[in-house]
Order: structure tokens, then sequence, then C-alpha cells
């Protein structure tokens, strides 16, 4: 198979993996289909598979930088609680980004495990449908 379109800059953009992480692990029939339609590549299962932890292991670590941001401001204007706006493709449709920064938060500023799930952390990132990013 031709693998040059993957060698091409922004080939791979978060819409992209934002598809494969949407993507049922059952069968993942919908990432081939990206890959056929996009890139004109064929992959096996074992591919798939790769592909789609390659994904979300991407979207966890933009969802940890981004809480790292936060938690540094935070920290350096000594907040102990507020609300974050933030706004974006990414923080608004990608899947599970904002529990992935959410838990990114807990563990840099080291928060005891909450006793109910349905509690606020003291320091949450919300969105922010105004324009303003982050």
């Amino acid at each position: 198979q031709d693998i040059s379109a993957l060698r091409k800059a922004y080939s791979l953009d978060s819409s992209f993996l934002s598809a494969i992480e949407e993507d049922p692990f059952e069968n993942l029939s919908e990432t081939q289909d990206l890959f056929v339609a996009k890139l004109n590549l064929n992959l096996n299962r074992a591919e798939l598979e790769f592909v789609r932890r390659l994904a979300e292991l991407v979207g966890t670590r933009a969802a940890r930088l981004s809480a790292c941001g936060v938690a540094a401001i935070c920290k350096k204007k000594n907040y102990e609680t507020c609300h974050v706006g933030a706004d974006g493709s990414v923080f608004n449709k990608y899947p599970h980004f904002k529990e992935r920064g959410a838990l990114a938060l807990r563990e840099i500023l080291d928060w005891p495990e909450k006793k109910n799930p349905t509690d606020e952390d003291p320091i949450e990132i919300l969105a922010a449908e105004d324009g303003s990013g982050v």
C-alpha cells in the first residue's frame, strides 16, 4: 500500500482522531472506512487496534497538557477553587477530553479521591461558549 499520505503534514487532524475514538472497539469498522476514504489504506485488525490505542494516547496527552496549564495558573495565583472556561472543538467535541482533563487536574493538584462521583472538583474546567478560549 502507498502510505505517502501519512507523511503529509496535517493529514491526521483532531477530527480524524476523534472519529477513531468514537468508533466502538468491538469492530472498528468506521475506523477502517475512514482510512479507506481519507488515505486509501486498508488496515488489518491488529493495525486498527493499534491505531485506536494510539488515538487514545494522543487524546489523553492533549487533555493532560491542557490541564497542566490550568494547574500552573491556579497554583501561581493561589486559587484553591474556581471554574475555568474553555472553548474550542477539541474541548467540546473530542471524546473523553473533559474527563481526562479533570483526572489530570486531580492528579497534578493531588486531590483526594472523590467520595461521591457527582461531587464537583475544587477547580473545574467548563465549556465557555463565548469564544474566549481557555
